[in-house]
């Protein structure tokens, strides 16, 4: 018992030695860190708005502020590719740089060079070339499963699957997006009812795929499950992208960060930007719409 008592007589001397040591820093005892500008930008021929987001990198030590909560409001934006240049003028209610897609079509192959400039002389620069098909071989199913999952659901859930043959001899990166409409039972939920729609979640590894490891050019089938729980469905909305290599390695990287495991390092987030942090890509897009009977 004595040796208990003196282990932790020690123990207590030690800690209060080396809170001794301890010094709390304030912001002007960091390193100074220059700002960095933040580029943020999907272009596709699909779009009806070139939209660029610029942003300042944020201090990790200055808790509570991201670089989007301040859009960088006075830098000179220029776009260039196909022979063709344009300036994107500040929109305030996007918060990002545009310009209209019928004054500056996006042509798919074509490569897109942007610089951002600030009067305070910061300057980033990077370049996407847009994938030059649209991948309009996508299909699907629907069938009714029964399901038991994690989340202690138990009962009948509606499955769709969705496969789409891979364009041949080249390097192809997509991503598969979904939403479904659903109209709430009154008499079950107790309020008028509603349509809502709810994102599907595809089992995938992450929310983009290479052409690796499917046979025979076909790539799926590709499952999301959403129970059923008395509700009606009123239509189904799918997206497949073709994109390129900089939203795929992007969507990666920023996807395994933030995944739920707790046991998993941190990841560099890609960046394709010179000068400063983010991303600029490109993709092409095709759409099904489907309404339920």
């Amino acid at each position: 018992m004595t040796r208990i008592f003196l282990y932790i007589i020690f123990i207590l001397s030690v800690s209060s030695f080396l809170s001794g040591c301890i010094r709390t820093l304030d912001e002007k005892d960091m390193p100074k860190i220059e700002p960095k500008l933040v580029i943020g930008g999907y272009i596709s021929p699909q779009d009806t708005v070139v939209k660029i987001f610029v942003g300042q990198s944020v201090p990790i030590y200055q808790s509570g502020k991201r670089f989007n909560d301040n859009p960088v409001k006075d830098a000179t934006v220029l776009l260039s590719g196909n022979g063709v240049s344009t300036s994107l003028l500040y929109d305030e209610k996007l918060s990002s740089y545009t310009v209209p897609a019928s004054q500056y079509p996006i042509i798919a192959g074509a490569t897109y060079h942007l610089t951002v400039s600030t009067p305070a002389g910061l300057y980033a620069e990077a370049e996407t070339t847009v994938p030059q098909d649209v991948n309009s071989s996508l299909t699907f199913s629907l069938d009714t499963i029964e399901t038991l999952s994690t989340y202690g659901y138990s009962g009948k859930s509606l499955q769709v699957s969705v496969w789409w043959d891979d364009i041949p001899n080249q390097d192809n990166y997509y991503r598969i997006y979904g939403e479904i409409g659903v109209l709430h039972d009154s008499s079950y939920y107790q309020f008028p009812l509603y349509n809502n729609h709810d994102v599907l979640q595809f089992d995938t590894k992450t929310i983009v795929i290479k052409d690796i490891g499917y046979g025979n050019g076909k790539m799926g089938p590709i499952k999301a499950d959403t129970p059923l729980e008395k509700r009606q469905f009123s239509d189904l909305n799918l997206s497949l992208l073709n994109t390129d290599r900089n939203y795929y390695e992007f969507c990666k990287s920023y996807d395994s960060n933030y995944q739920d495991n707790f046991f998993s390092e941190p990841q560099n987030i890609y960046s394709n930007v010179k000068g400063g942090l983010g991303v600029f890509a490109s993709f092409q897009i095709y759409e099904i719409k489907s309404t339920f009977e």
